[in-house]
């Protein structure tokens, strides 16, 4: 299925997922395991299903963590840490991602919010800079009255 939204196109698959075998490098369904992210998951489950999406890109590529690690500018321990999920920065990930030729994946990680045509028009045609709190509702409408301003006369 693809879905358009503001002119980017995402796939979603369904269906099982297909990894590359650690022990003799073909092709497995699995199959109970989940290895989905979703907004339920924790950080560290996240951070696992990441490093082990990076080693399978590795692997597919036949490549060993000191040729990424090389290619990457990074040291091999750091590349391990990062497929063990071990925390890695961002600036790892990024690296890994650009030395796996995967760098553009980040543009569905965090594609540019979409402006609201309502919100623009409410802010008179500019984007919001900053968030404010929302206002205290008292359930009456607040009335405004007017003193006069003494004169300098």
């Amino acid at each position: 299925m693809i879905l358009l939204a503001a002119g980017l196109s995402y796939s979603i698959v369904y269906g099982p997922v297909i990894r590359i075998n650690r022990l003799c490098g073909s092709p497995t369904v699995l199959k109970g395991e989940s290895v989905r992210i979703t907004s339920t998951s924790t950080t560290d489950e996240v951070l696992r299903e990441l490093g082990d999406r990076m080693r399978d890109y590795r692997l597919q590529q036949n490549r060993t963590i000191e040729e990424l690690a090389r290619d990457a500018g990074l040291g091999t321990m750091t590349v391990k840490r990062a497929e063990a999920g071990e925390r890695p920065t961002l600036a790892t990930v990024v690296r890994l991602l650009r030395a796996l030729g995967r760098l553009e994946t980040l543009e569905a990680f965090l594609p540019p919010p979409l402006v609201s045509p309502l919100q623009l028009s409410a802010n008179a045609g500019r984007e919001r800079q900053r968030a404010r709190r929302p206002r205290k509702s008292t359930g009456e409408s607040p009335t405004v009255t007017s003193t006069p301003k003494p004169s300098d006369d």
